[in-house]
C-alpha cells in the first residue's frame, strides 16, 4: 500500500460514508503515509475513466463491486494482508422466511 503514497486517492467525502473514509486513511496511516487526496470519487463509471484517461490516482471498491464492473484502462488489485477490514451486517425485514436468507447468509460465510 505505501507504493501508492505519491498518488492522489480519490474517495468520496467524510460525510458521505465517513467509515469508509476512515478504514482507507487508517490503512494508509499504518502503511506509514497520509494520503494525498485527489478529486472525489462521484460514480463508478466516472472514477474509473477518470482514473483511465487522467493522471495517475487510485480509489477503493469493494471487491464484490470489483467484480462487477469493467476494468478497460484500469486494473484492480486486492490490498496486500493484512487488508483493511469493515465489519458490516445483512439488514433483512424479520418476518423474511429463512429460505429466502439462505443465499445471503451463505455468501457472508464465504466472505468470513
Amino acid at each position: 500500500m505505501a507504493d501508492l503514497a505519491t498518488l492522489p486517492l480519490r474517495v468520496v467525502p467524510g460525510e458521505t460514508n465517513p467509515h469508509l473514509v476512515d478504514l482507507v486513511v487508517t490503512a494508509c496511516n499504518h502503511a506509514g503515509f497520509e494520503p494525498v487526496l485527489g478529486p472525489a470519487f462521484t460514480t463508478d463509471q466516472d472514477t474509473l475513466a477518470a482514473i483511465a484517461t487522467g493522471p495517475p490516482s487510485w480509489t477503493v471498491f469493494y471487491a464484490a463491486q470489483a467484480a462487477h464492473l469493467p476494468a478497460g484502462r484500469t486494473v484492480f488489485r486486492p490490498f496486500a494482508p493484512p487488508a483493511p477490514m469493515a465489519e458490516t451486517f445483512l439488514a433483512v425485514h424479520p418476518t423474511t422466511p429463512a429460505h429466502r436468507l439462505a443465499p445471503p447468509l451463505a455468501a457472508c460465510h464465504v466472505q468470513a
